[in-house]
Order: C-alpha cells, then structure tokens, then sequence
C-alpha cells in the first residue's frame, strides 16, 4: 500500500499565499563580504491544515543604506520590519532590547503567518519572498520538529551561522545582497 502524506515537496518554488509558520532561527550574523543581517529560518507548521507542512522559508533583514533615527535605534536595521515581526510574533508592545541580538532571542517556536510573493532576480529566476508578516490564526502550537533534537536545537543570537559558497557568492554590497 503506498502513502503519501509524509512525501516531502522536494526543492519546488513555494507558491505565492499566506501560510503558518513557526521560527526555527533569528539570529544575527554577516554576509559573506562581513556585512551584518539578521537570519531569520521558519519552517510551514504542521499542526495546521496547509500543504508544504515543515518547509523551510528563509528570510533576512539587512541593514538600511540611510538609516532613520529609529533605523539607528534598532542597529541600523529597519525599524518598521522589525516592528512589524515582532507584532506579528506577539511580542509586548513596549518592550525594550539592549541590542538586536536580544531582540532575536525572543523567537524561540514563535508562531506568525506570513505571506509569499514571487519576484524575480537579476539572473531572471523566480524566487519566492516573505513580503508580510501577520499575527497567526492559530495560537495554539501543536508543531511537532520532524526531527525531535531540533526542538532543543534552536539557536540564537550570536551562535556561528554558516554561509554555503552558493549564497557567498550571491552577496553584494546593498540592502538585500541575497536578492538573487
């Protein structure tokens, strides 16, 4: 008897919609020409009815080009992204952070929604993008890592990340240097 339901997707363009997710890592760390940005890993959810539960959506915050004051209060990265996810996570209103790294440490099995849009690069390839980011319609979190170490694994703030040479190669100096 074949069964399916635990086929992964494989390496397939997410399709553009909303979909539930949960973070696996937000942590600070560099571009490969040692520019500072923010990882951010989430993984679909699978204790919700969606398609692609446990693929991954990567995400990144760069450091704005002509920071505002309130860009320079969050280290120079974009204050109303960073606003926007930590709303979006259920973070309190008010609450202060000495430094990004602090900020990053808050994510640890947070639940959002985000929503997906294609763009495409400068090499002409369709990629798929966190465009929003949105209070979760399922609070309660029922997710369970299909591996059961990576529950205890999640990592934050200032833990080593390592840049493939794929993406190294990609990084250039701008806002998005993995906007590929």
């Amino acid at each position: 008897k074949t069964n399916y339901s635990e086929v992964s997707e494989g390496n397939v363009l997410l399709p553009e919609g909303n979909y539930e997710v949960i973070f696996k890592y937000v942590g600070e760390s560099a571009t490969a020409n040692n520019f500072p940005c923010v990882d951010i890993t989430m993984h679909v959810r699978n204790d919700v009815e969606q398609k692609y539960k446990n693929k991954p959506i990567f995400d990144n915050l760069y450091l704005v080009k002509e920071p505002s004051a309130a860009d320079k209060e969050c280290g120079g990265f974009s204050f109303k992204r960073i606003q926007s996810i930590s709303k979006a996570s259920g973070i309190p209103n008010g609450k202060e952070y000495a430094n990004i790294g602090e900020w990053c440490s808050e994510f640890a099995n947070r639940c959002v929604q985000v929503v997906i849009k294609h763009e495409i690069n400068n090499k002409g390839v369709v990629k798929a993008k966190v465009k929003f980011y949105n209070e979760t319609r399922f609070p309660i979190n029922n997710h369970v890592w299909k591996n059961p170490d990576e529950e205890e694994g999640y990592i934050t703030g200032e833990e080593a990340v390592v840049l493939t040479p794929a993406v190294a190669a990609k990084a250039v100096v701008d806002e998005d240097p993995f906007n590929d």
